[in-house]
């Protein structure tokens, strides 16, 4: 295999600099010198052109990457917003699979009558409204919707553009993260969280087709100022619980897409649908004569409180400039002119919100630099032809430097995205996005790494939540077939199940000409031990009851709750007499049994084998009626068989 020398790129790049310019700087610094000066009034009037088409290409790209970037953003706190609903309905749709234990949450009453988290346990905060019924039912809500937590926690931790994540429902209950320790002041003795644009913009009437959407500019009454939300609706089947939303501050907008833009002299307005202006940059604010609204708003009442009418194009007081930022806003046009000045215009839409982000350049910042360069150009020739020599003395020392500080511009930022492509996914990181070098290729080539990367991570964590999700779906098919065979209250089969298991018995018996019976009874004046001890120690007895039948079958008999006080038992391979006796063991079993401090019941049992000439199912259990009814009759606390009985006798029964 070859060996190749391999050298840093910027070694490499200091090297080509050096050995192929160094040797010809003085001869090209002299001409160009000289060719600059005779050529320079010529040329100035193609320079302001050129000027310009600089000016607007450069305001067209910063515009572009402002917008892409606002996308981004949007879409990620969309996307998150979504994750968000989706937890909190697969909550509500499936809301007795969570339980109210082991959640480390207090809850209590505030003086001012609210019903709040009352400390911090690493979630979020929780308001009833003092009007809300406080009832089981909204307590356990308040409970339960603790399992939602974490991934609220998440949203907030991993998307930096969002401050805060909540669910309001429809009964005014508000669960907030990060946790204020303060809520039940902040939001007084009653809050109406549906009269709040970030509830009703979601709610059936202004969303019918419960999209996700974004909310105009609102003050937000947990104290977090100027705010948007990307609000979505939470609905149990057809019925709207509640709404989730994420909150984005104002500032956050301003700071971090309009004050960082490397235009100069541009005013950058973020403009919504209806002409608001939801952020603007300090030259737009001067340029309006309209200072941001301040963060801070001293209220009262608790009340819906949007950005004012002031800050909407269509209601400036100043008509003339009205009718201008309406033009700019609503017309397609590349140059407008205003109070005896031209502007370059540009806009892009941001389709997630139907915002517009509008920078206007002033023309005459072209002609001020061109005759500033023309000033500098006369006087810096003169002071040029006076220095030439000592400069072509002295560029020779500092050239290496010159040298360096280029090649580490360029290598610099492509060592550092090498370093972070290392890295990349470790504790769940991007690729970070580095501050913009003024290189296009190096800008580009980190700007798609980082979006690679964040979709490369967004894609893993909707694979791995899949596998979450199927997992607990399968957990919940298995619990709901338990639970529909199952007695809830004695853990014994119930009558779905039994019937199913003597259907099958049937059908065994008469293919294979075997034997089952089945034994069907009832506890004894069940109804007078209701009444006289209350239904909790009926429930107990029959759970006691049901442990007695489980201890005195075999494993291959079947048990089960046939309804009320009645317990059936399907006795496999088991003829009549040996059910007999078998009934008649339980029976006494039963009888010297303590339930409940010395209670003590009886039961009455009718046994019945299954003929396989005539029966079916339906005459089985028919049968073990007949015998439990004859049981009854003859003073109860008694075992009858059906064969004894007879079918005359049952007929005269009926």
């Amino acid at each position: 295999m070859i060996m190749v020398d391999q050298k840093k790129f910027a070694d490499v790049l200091r090297t080509f600099i050096f050995k192929y310019t160094i040797s010809t700087i003085v001869i090209v610094f002299g001409m160009a010198l000289l060719l600059y000066t005779l050529l320079h009034f010529g040329v100035s009037k193609s320079l302001i052109g050129k000027f310009e088409d600089e000016l607007i290409s450069r305001t067209q790209s910063e515009i572009v990457y402002e917008a892409d970037d606002i996308r981004d953003q949007l879409e990620s706190v969309k996307d998150h917003t979504d994750l968000l609903r989706n937890q909190y309905e697969k909550l509500f749709n499936s809301y007795e699979n969570y339980n109210t234990t082991n959640l480390n949450a207090t809850f209590g009453y505030h003086k001012n009558g609210v019903y709040y988290k009352t400390s911090d346990n690493g979630g979020s905060s929780l308001y009833y409204s003092g009007k809300t019924p406080l009832t089981d039912y909204a307590k356990k809500k308040a409970v339960k919707t603790e399992w939602l937590d974490p991934i609220m926690k998440y949203v907030v931790a991993t998307d930096n553009m969002v401050v805060q994540s909540y669910f309001n429902s429809f009964d005014g209950m508000n669960r907030m993260y990060p946790y204020q320790d303060n809520i039940a002041e902040i939001f007084g003795p009653d809050i109406s969280i549906s009269d709040y644009n970030f509830y009703f913009l979601a709610d059936e009437k202004y969303n019918p087709n419960r999209h996700t959407v974004w909310t105009p500019p609102y003050y937000d009454p947990s104290g977090k100022g100027w705010i948007i939300s990307c609000i979505s609706p939470v609905y149990r089947d057809d019925f709207l619980e509640g709404v989730v939303g994420l909150d984005v501050t104002i500032n956050h907008i301003e700071n971090h897409s309009l004050y960082i833009s490397h235009l100069t002299n541009t005013k950058l307005f973020l403009v919504d649908e209806y002409g608001l202006i939801i952020a603007m940059n300090n030259d737009a604010e001067s340029f309006l004569k309209l200072t941001e609204i301040d963060n801070k708003i001293i209220s009262d009442s608790n009340e819906n409180i949007l950005k004012p009418d002031q800050y909407n194009l269509h209601y400036f007081s100043d008509e003339e400039l009205q009718d201008f930022m309406i033009t700019v806003f609503t017309q397609s046009v590349d140059n407008v002119d205003f109070g005896g000045e031209s502007f370059y215009v540009e806009k892009q839409l941001i389709q997630e919100t139907n915002w517009q982000l509008i920078s206007l350049t002033n023309e005459s910042y072209v002609g001020e630099n061109i005759a500033s360069i023309n000033k500098n150009i006369i006087v810096n020739a003169i002071i040029i032809c006076i220095t030439v020599l000592i400069i072509i003395g002295i560029i020779i020392l500092i050239y290496k430097r010159k040298i360096d500080s280029i090649a580490s511009n360029i290598s610099n930022p492509l060592e550092e995205m090498a370093l972070n492509a290392k890295y990349f996914g470790v504790d769940g990181r991007t690729i970070r996005r580095m501050p913009v070098t003024g290189i296009e290729e190096v800008d580009m080539l980190n700007r798609e790494l980082h979006i690679m990367s964040k979709e490369i991570l967004s894609r893993s964590q909707k694979l791995v939540q899949a596998q979450i999700e199927n997992r607990r779906a399968e957990q919940t098919i298995e619990a709901y077939h338990t639970e529909a065979i199952t007695d809830k209250l004695t853990q014994l089969y119930n009558r779905r199940q039994i019937d199913d298991v003597i259907n099958s018995e049937v059908t065994r018996s008469k293919r294979y000409r075997s034997m089952f019976s089945v034994i069907l009874l009832d506890i004894d004046y069940f109804k007078e031990i209701n009444d006289k001890y209350g239904h909790q120690i009926g429930d107990e007895i029959l759970k006691g009851v049901a442990k007695t039948l489980k201890a005195s079958v075999r494993d291959s008999d079947i048990v089960a709750r046939w309804g009320g006080d009645e317990f059936v038992i399907v006795a496999v391979e088991t003829g009549e007499q040996d059910a007999y006796h078998l009934a008649e063991k339980i029976r006494l079993s039963i009888q010297d049994t303590e339930y409940f401090k010395q209670l003590k019941v009886t039961t009455s049992i009718g046994v019945a084998e299954f003929n396989l000439n005539k029966d079916d199912a339906r005459d089985i259990l028919r049968k073990s009626d007949v015998a439990l009814y004859e049981a009854k009759n003859v003073g109860r606390n008694h075992v009858s068989a059906y064969k004894e009985i007879g079918e005359n006798h049952e007929h005269k029964s009926d």
